[in-house]
């Protein structure tokens, strides 16, 4: 079952998940906050959160029944593989929504495949869009939970600004008020999204790996 390889996973990978989320919350709530407008901090973060995400998937690799398979890719492979899926999931974001939270959805195990496999960015993703066939309605609910994260991280920040274009109606000070804990639920929401998609797509590697495991119950 996916949910409670999910689970067991993450319990199994609980220090790592904490680790990740300080390490990747911690540093975006002091930019946002001291140096909002350094467009060179924020993009120096964005690469310390590829090479976070890297240290978690790999931790909680080794911590699912994968950890036997030997780790066949790096960083730069990981890298390539988040560039090309950011890109196209964006696209599909701007189509609509649905298509990018289609494909997102669709390559859950790709990160993970990446790692364990002599294979390259395209055949991972390939794979996955394969291997994923037909389990898209036991999947979709464990990844909305994601993605409801993802929103909740973006409400408070989005309701922040929603709030700035009524200064008729509320004073500088409230809103000045409201902006450091706004920051702090968004930054800690998204992380905790990310980790949890992470888990998300170990625990589908998990159980479609291998001609053995492809049976409906896997995931049902």
């Amino acid at each position: 079952m996916l949910v409670a390889e999910q689970k067991a996973i993450a319990s199994r990978g609980l220090k790592y998940m904490i680790a990740f989320l300080l390490l990747w919350a911690g540093p975006y709530i002091y930019v946002d906050i001291q140096m909002p407008d350094s467009n060179g901090a924020y993009f120096l973060l964005s690469f310390v959160g590829i090479g976070l995400t890297f240290f978690l998937l790999y931790s909680l690799l080794r911590s699912s029944s994968a950890h036997d398979e030997a780790t066949k890719t790096g960083i730069a492979g990981f890298f390539g593989l988040s560039l090309l899926h950011s890109i196209a999931v964006f696209a599909g974001l701007l189509l609509f929504v649905i298509p990018g939270l289609y494909l997102a959805m669709r390559w859950l195990p790709a990160f993970a495949r990446l790692l364990k496999s002599d294979e390259g960015i395209i055949e991972a993703l390939r794979w996955s869009w394969e291997r994923t066939g037909g389990y898209q309605s036991a999947l979709a609910v464990p990844f909305m939970w994601v993605m409801s994260l993802y929103l909740l991280g973006m409400g408070p920040i989005l309701g922040w600004e929603l709030l700035y274009q009524f200064t008729d109606y509320v004073s500088y000070e409230t809103l000045d008020s409201l902006y450091e804990p706004s920051v702090v639920l968004s930054n800690i929401a998204l992380a905790v999204g990310a980790a949890w998609y992470t888990t998300l797509g170990v625990a589908s590697y998990v159980c479609l790996r291998g001609e053995a495991r492809l049976e409906a119950e896997t995931f049902e």
